[in-house]
């Protein structure tokens, strides 16, 4: 189980600068709100292992955690 998003851990999504889908690295995470369900809201910057594109830095990532530790 994964805890709540920290720089460091690896996150599964794919790259909006080369497409291709794989494990980034998270570089930066901003946590935003929390909302009425009780959920975390967080914003990510995360590093591309294929072409080292910083995905978040101009587009924000979204995340809300609804259950401790699950990422959605």
């Amino acid at each position: 189980m994964q805890e709540t998003p920290k720089r460091g851990h690896k996150l599964s999504r794919t790259c909006i600068s080369c497409d291709l889908h794989g494990a980034m690295e998270i570089t930066g995470v901003k946590k935003n709100s929390l909302n009425a369900d009780g959920s975390t809201c967080y914003t990510l910057k995360a590093v591309c292992g294929s072409c080292g594109y910083l995905n978040g830095e101009f587009k924000p990532i979204w995340y809300n955690l609804y259950e401790l530790g699950v990422v959605v």
